[in-house]
Parts: structure tokens; C-alpha cells; sequence
């Protein structure tokens, strides 16, 4: 695959796979893209890692999906330091995916590059590519030797081993990648008769053939690969694909002595042995090919340890490493900016979210709750009420807000409240002043008319007789001219009268008779008042 690194476009939103947020490109290939992605979790937690996802043109190829999931279900069965592990497989709308570990670091096709065009000579340190390809072999033994849940063996072949799909991270240790075309005895597709997959540069003869396969073809791609890192150039890459299947079937391998004078005599035998293009002159497995690498350079050439190919590593890529990750930091924080075209920000709460996307100039401070409980919930308009007495309208006094109702009081006598009171406090002091005023006119017409006609009519029937009423009162006086809408009252008994004004001395029971019935007004609204 090639490596583009390419940031993805945030600008309508943080791009996202399930709950993974893809941050860039990492690599592009014929089946799949390979993404960088991100996870969070609880307390700042995040994890960055690689996303491989198929292309979706190819979701609905029966072949392609069965090839990815092979892929899937072989890698995360391989547990090894120099095997990339894969953490998860799942599928989305968009097709099928697996999570991987992410390797910062890089290729051993990039980093041979990089050294042929900036480092002396213009190639890896030799000890240095020999070490990477040993620590590859290693992992391509544990792929080897992967089994079932029985211990039956699985036969698993890479068949796509290259330096493409070797990675060597910024701790200096390398791993194998990418089982997206490894056949095991048990996998789900088959390949059909004659059909070749891999890289043609890296192709064991009985491969190209479509003949049968097993472990020694990977190490036949595995001798190719250390052929070219010492010597720094192609050994079957030819213009075409023809001319390279010619080159690895009938071509003889160039003498690596001849190209790298400087490597030990037992390294470039080894490397002939694994090139043979009868299987069964190779090394049988790649671990008795790494431990060939082991003997040859031992008090020769030693392997580096990893700190040294660390160091190797980060004098080739580790600029652009660094330019990635600040790429990357920026990313992150203009990303953290951008609102998706749903509106939603998926790193942060719904309320918070909310408050955020709110425009600055429409968001109020809130006011500062005063101590005490909180005032109350404002009451509905009320239906206007009109005053029985006055025919006026109470609207105002129930519409009025709480704050400008003076205190409740009781009704009362004071005839001199200012004009400017309250209108409730005027209704409350002229009930009690029309009653008053009517009981002293009442007073007043009993005691200025002593002597009334006999003859005339009464107004209304008399009470009937009691024990404390004289025979007399049987008679009543004419009444007085009429009155509109009257209620008449009868005469108090001749005992000695209480009035608001004093008590009056008794009349004699032969001289005086009871007074007329006195008329008040009934227009005030007010019959069951206590005053009455």
C-alpha cells in the first residue's frame, strides 16, 4: 500500500466509524484503506489506533468479504511481539473493518527509500536491515505455527510478505502485517485453481505456478526481502508483470557478494538457500532461517539491539513522524471547533453541548438568586369581577401584581381616610358608613314624629303579639311617602332603646306609640354583613 497520510476533513464534523473518530489516511490499497483512528473513554482517556476498512465497492463481493474476515479471524489469533495484533473486527453501514494496533513508525520500503536518497552510501545499515528481517522472521513463525482450539495445525501462508508489510515502529522493533491474502487449511475462502495473489516481486516460483503452498514460500519472499535491503536494489521487479514472472521463474539470482563485498560469506549463503526454487532445498521453517542469521553474524556482525534500530529509525523518519503527530495535535484542536452537519458534538454532554453551539451574543448571564425560598410562579389574568355595590370593575385589583396590594386590614369606622386611599379601602369603609347614617336617620324620624295619625293605614301587618310587647303596638302609624325598593323594619319595644348614640329613657305606654318602620336602602349588596 502506498502512503498518502492524509488528514481527513473536519470541517463538517469529526469523521466517524462506530464509536471510532477517523483522524487521517494512513494508506490506500486495491481492497482496503487503512485510517487513523481515535478512542476515548472515561477520565481523558484515549487510544490511538489503525483502522482497515474495505472498500465499500467491494461490501457485496462474496470472495473480497470472505478474504477480510479470513484475515480477521487468522491475526487475532496470532499473539507475538513482532506480529501487529488485531483488537477488533466489526462491521457498519459502510462495510466490514478491523482495528489494529497502531505502529508509529514506519515501512522498511520507506525507510529504504528514505536512507538511498539521504544517508551515506545510500542504503540501511546493514546490521540494522538484518535485524529488522530477523525479528520479521519471528513473527512470521508464530503465524506458522498458529493451531485451532483441538492443537490441530491451521497451515497458515502470508503469501504476501514484502516490505510493504513490514513495519518497524519508533521503539525499533518490527512486525509483520496485513494476512489480508493468507491461506490456512481451515479459512473460509479458497482460492480458485490458477489464481495468484501477492506481489509478483515476492512470488515463490510454485506460487506464481498456482501450484500448492505452504510455509516455504514465505520464507522464498522472506530471502527476497533481505536479497534487496543489503544489496539496495530490486532483485525480480521488472517493467511489466510478465517480466517480472520471467525474472523469478528462469532468471539466476545475481551473487550477493558481489553487490555487498562487505556482509559475512555465511549471510549471503543463507540468503541463496532461502531464494532455491525447489522448495525443498530451502529452510523449512522461518525460525531455523533466523537462527541461520543468528549463526552467521555471531562474532561477525552482532544484531543491534532494538534501542540502536530505534535510533536508525528516528534519524530517517523521525522528522516526519514528529510533523505527523504536530499535523495531528492541530487536527485535534481545530476539529474541537467544528460542529457536524447533525449540529451534535459526540465528545461532550447534550447540556454542554447545547450551551456551547448557543451564539455569545444570545446567551444571558443569570441573575443571582436572592437567599430564601423562590418567588412565586406568576397566576393567569383573572376574569374581570364586577363590584355589587358600585356596578365598577374589580379588574384592576385582581389583575394588580402582588407587590403593590396594600396589607389586608379590617373594615373600618373612620370616616376620614384621604380620597387617594386604595379603591378596596374605600369599599371597606362605606358599608359600614351607609349603615351607620341609615340607622341615625332612622333615629332621627322616630323621635321627631311622636304623634303619627291613627288613621292611617299600616304599612305592613304587625309582628305577632310577644310577652315583651305592649297591646298598643298592635297599631302602627300611616307610613311615611314611598320609597323606592323599600325593606321595612318593625319598632323596637317600648323598653329603653340602645342606639350607637346612647341609651334613650323609656315613653310611657299611653302616650307614645311605636315608631314607623324605617326604610333602607337594599342596593349596597351587603344583607348578610355582620353590622346589620
Amino acid at each position: 500500500m502506498a502512503k498518502p497520510f492524509k488528514l481527513l476533513d473536519a470541517s463538517q464534523g469529526r469523521p466517524r466509524l462506530d464509536r471510532y473518530e477517523l483522524i487521517a489516511e494512513l494508506a490506500a490499497g486495491g481492497m482496503a484503506t487503512i485510517y487513523l483512528a481515535r478512542i476515548g473513554g472515561a477520565g481523558g482517556f484515549q487510544r490511538f489506533v489503525a483502522i482497515k476498512q474495505l472498500h465499500p465497492h467491494l461490501a457485496h463481493e462474496v470472495d473480497f468479504v470472505e478474504m477480510f474476515l479470513d484475515e480477521a479471524r487468522l491475526a487475532a489469533s496470532i499473539h507475538h511481539p513482532n506480529v501487529v495484533p488485531i483488537l477488533e473486527v466489526g462491521e457498519s453501514p459502510s462495510g466490514y473493518y478491523l482495528v489494529m494496533e497502531y505502529i508509529e513508525g514506519d515501512t522498511l520500503w520507506n525507510l529504504r527509500n528514505v536512507a538511498t536518497d539521504t544517508r551515506p552510501g545510500g542504503k540501511l545499515p546493514v546490521a540494522v536491515a538484518i535485524r529488522i528481517v530477523h525479528d520479521a522472521l519471528l513473527g512470521l513463525h508464530a503465524a506458522h505455527e498458529l493451531t485451532d482450539e483441538t492443537g490441530k495445525p491451521l497451515n497458515v501462508v502470508h503469501r504476501d510478505v514484502s516490505p510493504q508489510n513490514i513495519l518497524v515502529g519508533v521503539d525499533g522493533t518490527a512486525r509483520i502485517t496485513d494476512f489480508g491474502v493468507a491461506r490456512a487449511a481451515t479459512r473460509l475462502s479458497s482460492t480458485r485453481s490458477g489464481e495468484v495473489k501477492g506481489k509478483m516481486a515476492y512470488m515463490a516460483p510454485e506460487q506464481i505456478r498456482g501450484q500448492e503452498i505452504d510455509r516455504r514460500a514465505d520464507v522464498f519472499a522472506m530471502g527476497v526481502v533481505l536479497w534487496e535491503v543489503l544489496a539496495n536494489r530490486h532483485l525480480f521487479l521488472g517493467p511489466s508483470e510478465v517480466a517480472t514472472m520471467h525474472r523469478v521463474l528462469h532468471e539466476p539470482v545475481p551473487d550477493l557478494l558481489t553487490l555487498a563485498p562487505n556482509i559475512p560469506k555465511g549471510l549471503a549463503e543463507l540468503v541463496a538457500r532461502a531464494l532455491d526454487r525447489d522448495p525443498s532445498r530451502r529452510f523449512a521453517t522461518a525460525l531455523e532461517m533466523a537462527e541461520a542469521i543468528e549463526a552467521a553474524t555471531r562474532g561477525v556482525m552482532p544484531l543491534p539491539q532494538p534501542r540502536e534500530v530505534a535510533a536508525v529509525v528516528d534519524s530517517l523518519v523521525g522528522q516526519r513522524i514528529a510533523d505527523r503527530k504536530e499535523a495531528i495535535t492541530r487536527w485535534l484542536a481545530g476539529s474541537q471547533g467544528q460542529v457536524g452537519s447533525t449540529g451534535t458534538w459526540t465528545s461532550l454532554p447534550p447540556a454542554v453541548a447545547a450551551q456551547i453551539l448557543t451564539p455569545t451574543s444570545s446567551r444571558l448571564p443569570l441573575p443571582a438568586q436572592p437567599p430564601g425560598p423562590p418567588p412565586p410562579r406568576p397566576l393567569p389574568p383573572p376574569v374581570p369581577v364586577r363590584s355589587l355595590s358600585t356596578g365598577s370593575s374589580l379588574s384592576p385589583l385582581l389583575t394588580a401584581p402582588a407587590s403593590a396590594l396594600p396589607p389586608p386590614a379590617l373594615p373600618s369606622t373612620d370616616l376620614s381616610a384621604p380620597a387617594s386611599a386604595q379603591p378596596h379601602r374605600r369599599l371597606f369603609l362605606l358599608v359600614p358608613g351607609l349603615l351607620l347614617v341609615g340607622l341615625g336617620l332612622g333615629w332621627a324620624l322616630t323621635h321627631t314624629n311622636p304623634a303619627a295619625p291613627a288613621s292611617a293605614p299600616a304599612a305592613v301587618s304587625p309582628p305577632p303579639p310577644s310577652a315583651t310587647m305592649a297591646p298598643e303596638a298592635s297599631a302602627s302609624p300611616p307610613a311615611p311617602s314611598p320609597q323606592p325598593t323599600t325593606s321595612e323594619i318593625p319598632a323596637p319595644p317600648v323598653a329603653p332603646s340602645s342606639t350607637p348614640f346612647g341609651t334613650m329613657p323609656a315613653k310611657s305606654k299611653g302616650k307614645n306609640k311605636p315608631p314607623p318602620p324605617v326604610a333602607l336602602p337594599t342596593s349596597t349588596g351587603l344583607d348578610s354583613s355582620p353590622y346589620r
